[in-house]
C-alpha cells in the first residue's frame, strides 16, 4: 500500500494514499448540491454520512480503518457539519475560498481529520466543536480534550 504525508493543524502523520474526501453532516439537499459540484472541481470526494453511520469512528468512515462493530448508534445533533479528510496542503484554505466564492451559506462547524479525531465517532467530533465555539465566544482559550471512544 503507498503512503503519503499528510499535514493538518500543526500535525504531520503517515496515512495510506487516498483522495481527500469531504464528510457532510445533516446537509440540506439544495447545499449538499452545491457542495458536490464545487468538491468536483477540486477532486474531492462527497460523502453524505447518514445517522445509522455515526457510530463508526471518522477513519472509518473515511476507509483509513474496518469499521468494529458497533454498540449502539450515537445519540443524534441537527447542525451542519462537515470534515476535510486526506486534504493536501493548502487544499483547504483553496476550498473554503471556494465556498465562499460560492455564496454558499457558511458550515459553522468544520473539522481538518486529524491522528487524534480521527478515533472518534462523528457525535464526539460535534461536541468538541460545540465545545471549541462556546469558548471563542466566551472569549475563552479553547483547551483541546482528547476524548476515549465510548
Amino acid at each position: 500500500m503507498k503512503f503519503t504525508k499528510m499535514h493538518g493543524c500543526g500535525n504531520d502523520y503517515v496515512t495510506p494514499m487516498k483522495s481527500p474526501m469531504l464528510l457532510c453532516f445533516n446537509m440540506p439537499p439544495e447545499k449538499a448540491a452545491k457542495l458536490r459540484l464545487i468538491c468536483m472541481r477540486f477532486s474531492i470526494r462527497f460523502q453524505p454520512v447518514p445517522r445509522e453511520d455515526w457510530g463508526k469512528t471518522l477513519s472509518a468512515l473515511c476507509g483509513l480503518e474496518d469499521a468494529a462493530p458497533e454498540a449502539a448508534t450515537p445519540e443524534a445533533f441537527s447542525e451542519e457539519m462537515m470534515v476535510m479528510a486526506l486534504f493536501p496542503a493548502g487544499m483547504a484554505q483553496q476550498f473554503l475560498l471556494a465556498l465562499k466564492r460560492a455564496k454558499l451559506p457558511p458550515v459553522a462547524l468544520k473539522a481538518v481529520l486529524t491522528p487524534t479525531n480521527s478515533q472518534w465517532n462523528p457525535v464526539q467530533l460535534y461536541t468538541e466543536l460545540c465545545r471549541e465555539r462556546d469558548a471563542l465566544r466566551q472569549g475563552k482559550q479553547t483547551v483541546h480534550t482528547p476524548q476515549e471512544p465510548e
